[in-house]
């Protein structure tokens, strides 16, 4: 049986803490330059896409505070387990990018690159609704 009494109970430490940890690792003011630079095709469209990428992390964020402990509790997974593969991940990250291997993703060749066509998909009838999704075409 799963109990809920720690899912129903609000620490006001521990909210500060967490949120100051976020904070930090998210690092909002460090990521404005690289967020400027990457819309800079879609000055326009710079608030809706700002609105829409914290709405969207800000439900991730929730759902994960609230349901992870409860998906760990039914996978029997405990803190420290979870402490220790994150500490597994990030020191085989750390090794791969001290080694100076290449990269073991898949980098695109140029004909593969161009095989990727942009396709509008129209969500009703109103121009504003058009969302661009990129698909390969078989050829």
């Amino acid at each position: 049986m799963v109990d809920l009494t720690a899912f129903l109970t609000f620490d006001l430490a521990l909210f500060i803490e967490a949120f100051l940890l976020l904070f930090a690792i998210l690092d909002p003011f460090g990521t404005v330059p690289i967020f400027m630079a990457l819309t800079e095709d879609h000055i326009q469209k710079r608030r809706q896409i700002v609105r829409q990428s914290v709405t969207l992390a800000t439900v991730i964020l929730y759902i994960f505070a609230y349901l992870g402990w409860f998906i760990f509790q039914i996978l029997g997974i405990t803190l420290n387990d979870f402490r220790i593969a994150g500490g597994i991940v990030l020191f085989i990250v750390a090794y791969d990018h001290l080694s100076g291997r290449e990269a073991r993703t898949r980098k695109l060749e140029a004909e593969e690159v161009a095989a990727l066509r942009p396709v509008s998909h129209v969500r009703g009838d109103h121009p504003q609704r058009r969302a661009r999704i990129r698909h390969t075409q078989p050829e």
